[in-house]
């Protein structure tokens, strides 16, 4: 196949990396691993050819491949299936490993990888249906221009695999095929498609709000869990719109006033478009609890409701764990306010962190464009997928962030022998049969159900299939039988056109063309920020896209709904008969007179029905604005008496460590009466502090240790079990009802939710329910119980407080020592990142020959260099900036980018993790765009040919 071949450019490493390499040759070689089949070159064997030429077939010219010192791509081609035919061949010679395991857990094939461990992940996704979504959008949604696209894509891929197996494909493939005998199989279009469900599913909304506070309502009243549920604080955390209004079928922005102020229509809680109290933040639980359920929904939906958030916990979190301080910034500042005279732009989207990076940096560059050959972008790519998603184009620049709209929702499912209850009739479930094959032999076969809701996710567990099984309903609910089934309504299980618009995106030249894209970027919802350098200024702009369904009933999404009644279903209007809000209608902003735009998981809107108010409910559970809030604080700051922001400012702020909670505590720690001379010395650590996260800080240390505890004392010890952190076990009565003597008598329990997903995560969320209780020094959230006969109970906040540096004090001796003056942040809060599956999952030393780190961070939770941990669990980092870029539209060769980790997912290649320390200080690369500065950058140039 390969015409001219030459071996591929390993740049000299330093001892320390020979040594690596000899370790692992030498600890397979011994036994280790895999015997006397591993040598030197079988490590090597699968590191990309990156000079002199190679044949692909289809190709319909050369193509260029010219790769920087870091590994990153450039590709040029004279027409757009040369293109994507090489984009997909360049993408599985760095990453195949990484596009196999999506493809299998998309189509919940990982079994066939992994073995029987994997089954019933498998049976949840094939459950859920992602595969079969993704060949209907193939067939029946997708323009002809995007599946001939996808196809050579494909054969690209396909090109790359002729002849390799094994260890010519990576060191996790030549493991799997001598345990097994794995054979890739050859990459479809469907694949690539498929992708777009798993991201869809990490970025899906509020799901696991929904489950937690049906489980809180076990050991939490109403009035407690709206407490840890408040309204989003509108009168201080500016909405990305500002005002604006829906009249005639269309949405129209309205400009604030000069100042940047929120207007008039922003400061009062509003009312929810669907007739809830709570549709502009936090929850009035209505649905389940709207139809005189129970209060909320209790006991019946605790234990069902807990196994499917352990069956979630299993599903592979491709993005990122969920919770309230997760998410992504974006903004982009006008040319007004620039020191180039035009717009810069930047984005940094927080997801799991992982080895290799989720993102692959890449440039496809038309030759020449024209109608054969339309594109000339670069940005990030999904390895698996073609076209770039974040990234600039010759013309306009684009950034993403997570909308956070509520597209699923549970519904309870009265079951039938013969079928399920809709409108007092029984109606059959829809059905499929399924075959799970697993590696070494063996297959398990399920039968998929789907009601008119969606598919019945709790067959996928016993505990599941009695949902609702002791809920109390109202009087006029159908009997419960046995039990309640539980049934999952998602936008992303409608086939939609979301891989048309990443090609539409990528070549759009103004704010009209990016929004017409854009329509069709359905699921996942996004917030999508806008800048082009035309005209003296330039342009920037905001886009809310994506399937966002109108409830019916009064419904808001936060609480499971009554399936068996129509009235709570997802409705339809005379515009959007499918039960969408009409894309005209969604929010949209351009050159705001503030001069900039600032996505970062705030709210979009206010909904309600007053005046300024958005008519439609977007979600109850937004993020709560602390970080957003800060980028805007930030500008302001720069641009206020005439300032011009430059792209190292935008850089820094990216970096930006300050926490706000430490802002609102430390004053009140520092005055609390401490009489231990340990703590007393740990609490000095907090006078003068400055509130930033810095990775020397000791502070820093000492604070979040604080806030750990308090979280853990004020809130962590009253949740069920099913919310706190698996392992973390105490004392708790028996019964919480009844009898004193029964109340009196204790049991042992211990918490069942996984580290990323346990509660309190200390998110923003948690900042705002703190801030609210803050000022009531009585408030029963205050109230600890006893330790023995030497920690007396609390009643108070200041007594909590203390109790919390108290215990901050000896956690921090045990993992940091008793001298305060080796204490560090960043000694606590570290990064590892994980190879994929093998590095997570496989045995130890496999884990630690292809794991890399650690690296001690700063920044911290709902901060803007979000590098955010879970105080139920710990303080290790658990979702990062993926990647940070700025785009500089008067200057596109003066962007700057980086990556978590490099564009190979090879361990042991050079460029493996050669771009995570500049992240981690928070350096970014040049980044290259035109021919003549790519030429310049280049070191390897390979050529593609028919």
């Amino acid at each position: 196949m390969p015409a001219n071949e030459t071996a591929p450019s390993v740049k000299k490493k330093g001892r320390r990396a020979r040594l690596i390499v000899l370790v692992l040759v030498l600890a397979l070689v011994a036994g280790l691993g895999y015997g006397a089949y591993w040598t030197v070159d079988s490590v090597r064997a699968s590191f990309p050819q990156t000079t002199g030429s190679l044949q692909v077939p289809g190709l319909a010219g050369t193509v260029d491949v010219k790769r920087d010192a870091n590994g990153i791509p450039q590709l040029y081609a004279d027409t757009d299936d040369d293109l994507f035919r090489a984009q997909g061949f360049v993408h599985a010679q760095d990453r195949f490993w990484e596009m196999d395991v999506r493809r299998h857990m998309t189509s919940g094939r990982l079994s066939e990888m992994f073995g029987a461990g994997q089954v019933e992940t498998d049976a949840f996704l094939r459950t859920l249906g992602w595969r079969q979504v993704a060949e209907q959008e193939y067939k029946d949604k997708l323009s002809p221009e995007t599946k001939k696209y996808l196809q050579a894509y494909a054969d690209g891929v396909n090109a790359y695999l002729k002849g390799k197996s094994g260890k010519d494909l990576s060191v996790e493939h030549a493991a799997l095929k001598l345990s097994d005998d794995y054979q890739p199989e050859q990459w479809t279009p469907v694949d690539s498609v498929a992708w777009l469900k798993a991201m869809a599913w990490d970025l899906r909304g509020n799901m696991q709000d929904e489950i937690d506070r049906a489980l809180m309502t076990d050991r939490l009243s109403q009035r407690e869990i709206a407490d840890l549920y408040p309204q989003y604080p509108f009168e201080r955390n500016k909405t990305i719109v500002e005002g604006g209004s829906v009249a005639g079928g269309k949405y129209t922005p309205q400009s604030p006033s000069a100042s940047g102020g929120q207007g008039s229509a922003i400061g009062s809680q509003a009312s929810s478009a669907s007739s809830s109290p709570s549709a502009s933040g936090g929850t009035g639980q209505t649905g389940l609890a709207g139809n005189a359920t129970a209060q909320g929904a209790t006991v019946g939906l605790r234990t069902q409701l807990s196994a499917l958030a352990d069956t979630l916990d299993e599903i592979p979190a491709i993005l990122g764990p969920a919770g309230s301080g997760i998410g992504s910034n974006s903004w982009v500042v006008s040319g007004k306010y620039t020191t180039t005279g035009k717009p810069l732009l930047a984005n940094d989207p927080h997801l799991a962190p992982q080895l290799p990076s989720v993102w692959y940096q890449m440039g496809l560059h038309c030759r020449a464009v024209s109608a054969a050959c339309q594109y000339d972008v670069a940005g990030y790519t999904f390895s698996g997928m073609p076209g770039v998603v974040i990234g600039h184009n010759t013309d306009i620049a684009w950034g993403m962030t997570n909308l956070g709209a509520d597209v699923t929702d549970l519904y309870l499912e009265q079951i039938k022998p013969e079928g399920y209850v809709y409108d007092n009739k029984v109606l059959p479930f829809a059905t499929r049969e399924e075959v799970i094959k697993i590696a070494g032999g063996g297959e398990k076969k399920i039968t998929v159900r789907s009601t008119n809701n969606g598919p019945l996710i709790s067959d996928r567990s016993d505990e599941i299939t009695s949902v609702g099984a002791r809920a109390p309903v109202a009087s006029s609910a159908p009997d419960r039988g046995n039990g309640y089934g539980v049934a999952l309504r998602w936008t992303a299980l409608d086939p939609g056109k979301s891989m048309d618009a990443i090609f539409r995106i990528d070549r759009a030249k103004n704010f009209t063309e990016f929004r017409a894209a854009a329509r069709d970027f359905e699921v996942p919802s996004q917030n999508l920020i806008y800048a082009d350098g035309k005209g003296a200024n330039g342009s920037i702009g905001y886009q809310a896209p994506g399937r966002i369904p109108i409830r019916g009933g009064g419904a808001d999404g936060s609480m499971p709904a009554p399936g068996w009644d129509s009235k709570y279903a997802w409705k339809g209007t005379k515009d959007s008969a499918a039960g969408w809000i009409p894309q005209d209608e969604m929010p949209y902003d351009l050159n705001p007179s503030r001069g900039y735009i600032v996505t970062a998981n705030q709210a979009v809107v206010e909904s309600g029905t007053g005046a300024g108010k958005y008519p439609y409910l977007l979600t109850t559970d937004w993020g709560y604005g602390a970080r957003s809030q800060r980028i805007n604080d930030l500008i302001e700051a720069k641009i206020k008496d005439n300032g011009k922001i430059s792209t190292d400012d935008m850089r820094t702020m990216q970096m930006d460590n300050s926490s706000e909670i430490a802002a609102l505590l430390t004053p009140l720690l520092a005055k609390i009466d401490v009489s231990d001379p340990d703590v007393r010395a740990a609490q000095k650590l907090l006078e003068g502090w400055n509130y930033t996260q810095e990775p020397d800080s000791a502070a820093a240390a000492y604070f979040n240790a604080v806030w750990r505890n308090i979280l853990k004392l004020a809130f962590g010890d009253k949740m069920p079990k099913e919310l706190r952190v698996e392992g973390s076990c105490m004392n708790v009565p028996e019964q919480t009802t009844g009898p004193a003597d029964d109340l009196a008598k204790m049991v042992r329990e211990c918490g069942m939710r996984d580290s990323d997903s346990a509660q309190p995560d200390g998110g923003d969320r948690w900042f705002e329910v703190v801030r609210r209780l803050i000022k009531d020094d009585k408030s029963t959230w205050w109230q600890a119980p006893a330790v023995g006969r030497t920690v007396p109970a609390t009643t108070t906040r200041d007594q909590l407080f203390a109790r919390a540096m108290k215990d901050a004090r000896w956690e921090m001796t045990a993992k940091l020592g008793k001298d305060q003056s080796t204490w560090s942040w960043g000694r606590l809060h570290q990064l590892m990142l994980k190879n994929q599956t093998i590095g997570t999952e496989g045995p130890g030393y496999l884990q630690w020959l292809l794991n890399r780190g650690p690296w001690n961070l700063g920044g911290g939770e709902a901060t803007v260099n979000a590098t955010g941990w879970n105080a139920s669990s710990g303080y290790g980092v658990s979702w990062v900036p993926s990647m940070r870029m700025v785009v500089n539209l008067n200057d596109l060769d003066k962007s700057r980018w980086i990556n978590l980790t490099g564009a190979s997912g090879h361990a042991y290649h050079d460029n493996y993790t050669d771009q995570t320390t500049m992240w981690a200080k928070g350096e970014l690369l040049d980044w290259p765009f035109g021919k003549e500065a790519v030429d310049k950058a280049t070191v390897d140039t390979l050529k593609l040919t028919p």
